[in-house]
């Protein structure tokens, strides 16, 4: 399985086989066993006041639910979309 290293299409514009040039806008991916558990050190650390959950109904099932109490448990009161 080839490891690929997301870094290198963040914040950075890359010219695409279409011939149009795309930006990455995303500035941080994270990929860990505990990613939900990181992800209020992470918001702190961008400074992000307000947030906002975006899910379909299977990753609220999966992940939506955890995460809305992580946050809530860091007093972060995020906005769902679903």
């Amino acid at each position: 399985m080839q490891k690929i290293d997301f870094q290198e299409f963040l914040q950075k514009d890359r010219e695409c086989s279409c011939k149009k040039v795309h930006r990455c806008d995303i500035e941080t991916i994270l990929i860990s066993k505990d990613a939900l558990q990181k992800v209020p050190e992470l918001i702190k650390q961008q400074g992000y006041q307000k947030i906002c959950i975006i899910e379909d109904n299977n990753t609220k099932q999966v992940a939506g639910d955890l995460l809305e109490k992580i946050l809530k448990e860091k007093d972060i009161l995020p906005k769902r979309i679903c």
